[in-house]
């Protein structure tokens, strides 16, 4: 066993088997933990209690990048499976509780650490938004290297927010373009980055479902290096 620390207070964590699907017996106790290996689906939990809690530490491995699909037993607050920070180390606390009139295990709101995410600098900036939640924003970090456009971010949802954190190059004078999913008021227009070399800038955004917009929400310029 390892010590889980969560809510200010350390438990012996049961850890787990990392395989394609995971195993969990809910009888051994309530926090488990488990680094995943590979893409992953976590299994249905084996003898349950009723209203019965636990906490599972679900780590990425030094590669990162590793999904985690849930069988049909889960229900999560949040539109189809939890989003989770694919960082490498990575750390995502699930809590869930058993419900046995529907026999399934319903989620509480996860706390995923880190949640600072870098991204590729390329001629059109990707961004995956899966990598955060609609409980808790990531953070993307990226180094201009040119004159850029950022992407329009792939798998959002509904009130997710997202922060970017954009750096110039030791150049500086890089510009941003933004593809046309981003939405900014008439009290934020289209920002234009800070010039100076090293500077930062950092730019948040609201995913709104409705209008497949994200809406700038923030920016703020001029950090210096």
């Amino acid at each position: 066993m390892q010590e889980l620390k969560t809510d200010r207070l350390i438990y012996n964590a049961i850890a787990l088997t990392d395989a394609a699907t995971i195993a969990i017996d809910a009888a051994l106790g309530n926090f488990f933990t488990v680094t995943l290996g590979g893409n992953r689906t976590l299994g249905t939990p084996t003898h349950p209690t009723p209203w019965q809690q636990i906490v599972i530490a679900v780590r990425q491995d030094g590669t990162g990048g590793r999904t985690l699909a849930f069988s049909s037993a889960y229900q999560f607050n949040a539109t189809g499976n939890l989003a989770m920070n694919r960082n490498a180390n990575a750390v995502c606390f699930l809590r869930l509780v058993y419900n046995p009139a529907d026999a399934i295990w319903q989620n509480f709101i996860p706390q995923n650490v880190p949640l600072v995410a870098t991204l590729t600098d390329a001629a059109t900036i990707a961004i995956d938004a899966s990598r955060g939640n609609v409980f808790a924003p990531v953070v993307f970090d990226v180094t201009l290297a040119g004159n850029r456009t950022l992407g329009a971010p792939t798998n959002p949802s509904d009130g997710q927010k997202i922060i970017i954190r954009v750096k110039q190059d030791g150049t500086g004078t890089r510009t941003l373009a933004y593809n046309a999913i981003y939405r900014f008021p008439s009290d934020i227009p289209s920002p234009t980055l800070s010039t100076v070399a090293s500077t930062t800038d950092i730019l948040a955004f609201v995913y709104n479902a409705a209008s497949v917009k994200w809406d700038c929400v923030s920016a703020i310029k001029g950090y210096a290096p």
